[in-house]
């Protein structure tokens, strides 16, 4: 069988021939020309001969057999009616027997592309066009209020520490103005300020980039990480860095030795574990109670002070007999970095916001809430642990934690004349907080205090809030003149419900422990990129 087309037109019925020009333009004779002519023309470009006579072959026969096209257009029309409206279920869904063939008219060819365009002289190749949509976006369109059409605009919001405000100068009794002194309003990692000019529509705000000095110290007094107690006794060591391990082991072994001679610390340099060992019984305890250090819930903690730095995890070590082979060795390494990244809290007074922020793990504690009676019991004769003197109260059996007893504020209590309606009046005085609260109330509240007290811990929990903008990372450099300067990617962006104007922002710099990081009075700075409404 040859593959060549069938050029002899007896072969063909009329109603082939009718498809094969398309039964669509054969409703008048001017019609059939005019699709004969298109079709001898496009083969006459090609030189192809024989197509040219085939296709004026089928114009003299579809003309002469005019008067019968009609009918066989109607039939052809009827039949593919009746393969849309056999029922519903073939007009609402494909055919699924057929869909390799459904696919094929769908999905664009992207194998079999290439035609031979002259095939009798030449061989020329072309590759056709998908049939798939050639649309994008423009990057430019032409506005109404200007001849480029912008939605929105970009402005910079410059926040360095330096600037912020300085209380003006007092006035001397003398009449001379004090300005001998520079009094800041806030610190450098946490201060509130205006703007030069109001942001109005901003609908989002990001950092630009960020650059912080690495001027905290990782062991200072504030977290308790400078001190621990040796058999009773204090040891202390200067704030600052100490980058380098051999560093701190010298400056630690210096203050033992003026301690207990016999006492030695060791931080081995292969595995930067530390062991500590006396000649005689020692005991250990990195949470020693120290006046002053515990200053905004700071201080040294179960999980942060001077032993977990150097690597051990527990907060006490009993007594163990002395020598070499009674020692405690750390059950983690020694960190001399601190903390590992810092957040940038910026708090905008804005309520117009997605209010999600950084989310981090639970504390795992069940809070109960007081009674609102409970502020009459406080504030008369509160729930305490030692009497009036101060002096600790008894443990009792049936409250091993601690005795939790009722006892009158020190600052007196309140008291009223008993009502009477009737009868003789009561001479003895309500105590407001104790003879108005029944007996149940007063368990319930003292349960409540007890509970609140044995469920604390002493450590440090997670940092979270709705008002982080930034966290970011804090590479170790070991030259620490160089300050930490991160570049934001803009994934963290805090975007507004509406256009809003910015007025006023306070501006924090957290450390992992929620804390503003202390500069030791030097300042950082960052950018932020303020995206505005220009028009809808």
């Amino acid at each position: 069988m040859s593959d060549s087309p069938d050029f002899n037109i007896t072969n063909y019925s009329l109603e082939d021939l009718i498809e094969l020009i398309g039964a669509g333009s054969t409703q008048t004779q001017e019609s059939i020309r005019g699709a004969i002519n298109n079709a001898v023309k496009q083969f006459e470009a090609l030189q192809n001969s024989d197509a040219v006579t085939f296709f004026k072959e089928v114009g003299e026969k579809l003309l002469e057999n005019f008067g019968k096209l009609q009918d066989i257009i109607d039939s052809l029309d009827q039949k593919e009616e009746s393969v849309y409206d056999e029922n519903v279920s073939e007009n609402e869904y494909y055919n699924s027997e057929n869909i390799s063939s459904l696919l094929t008219e769908e999905l664009p060819n992207r194998k079999e592309n290439v035609s031979v365009l002259d095939p009798e002289n030449h061989m020329t190749q072309g590759q056709g066009r998908l049939l798939i949509p050639n649309v994008h976006n423009v990057n430019t369109t032409q506005g109404s209020m200007n001849p480029t059409l912008r939605n929105t605009y970009l402005n910079i919001i410059n926040v360095d520490s330096q600037y912020r405000e300085i209380k003006s100068g007092s006035v001397k009794c003398s009449g001379i103005d004090d300005n001998t002194s520079n009094k800041y309003l806030g610190t450098s990692t946490d201060f509130t300020f205006d703007l030069s000019e109001p942001m109005h529509n901003v609908m989002s705000i990001t950092v630009g980039s960020i650059e912080v000095p690495r001027t905290w110290y990782p062991f200072n007094e504030q977290f308790g990480t400078t001190s621990f107690e040796i058999n009773g006794k204090l040891v202390t060591i200067p704030e600052g860095f100490y980058d380098d391990p051999s560093v701190l082991e010298s400056v630690i072994k210096s203050q033992l030795i003026t301690i207990d001679p016999s006492c030695n610390i060791d931080i081995c340099g292969n595995t930067f574990k530390t062991t500590i060992d006396c000649s005689s019984n020692f005991t250990l305890n990195f949470i020693p109670d120290v006046s002053g250090c515990n200053l905004n819930n700071s201080g040294a903690k179960v999980d942060h002070n001077l032993g977990w730095l150097l690597g051990f995890r527990q907060p006490r070590y009993p007594m163990v007999a002395g020598g070499e082979m009674n020692r405690y060795a750390s059950e983690g390494c020694v960190n001399t970095f601190g903390t590992r990244y810092l957040l940038l809290k910026v708090n905008d007074f804005q309520s117009n916001r997605v209010t999600g922020g950084m989310v981090s793990l639970t504390d795992n504690q069940e809070k109960f809430k007081l009674p609102s009676y409970y502020r009459k019991i406080k504030a008369s004769t509160p729930f305490c642990s030692t009497d009036e003197n101060g002096v600790p109260n008894p443990q009792t059996n049936t409250d091993p934690s601690g005795a939790i007893l009722q006892r009158p504020n020190s600052g007196g209590v309140e008291t009223f004349v008993r009502s009477c309606r009737k009868g003789t009046q009561n001479p003895n005085s309500i105590i407001d907080g104790s003879n108005n609260i029944t007996n149940a109330q007063k368990y319930t509240a003292q349960q409540i205090v007890i509970s609140r007290k044995n469920k604390s811990q002493n450590r440090y929990f997670a940092p979270t809030d709705t008002d982080i903008l930034l966290r970011f990372p804090v590479d170790k450099n070991s030259d620490r003149r160089r300050p930490i300067i991160y570049g934001n990617d803009g994934t963290q962006t805090r975007t507004y419900f509406g256009p809003t104007t910015l007025k006023r922002l306070r501006v924090q710099l957290l450390d992992d422990k929620g804390y503003p990081v202390n500069l030791n009075n030097m300042n950082f700075s960052f950018s932020l990129i303020v995206k505005q409404l220009y028009q809808y």
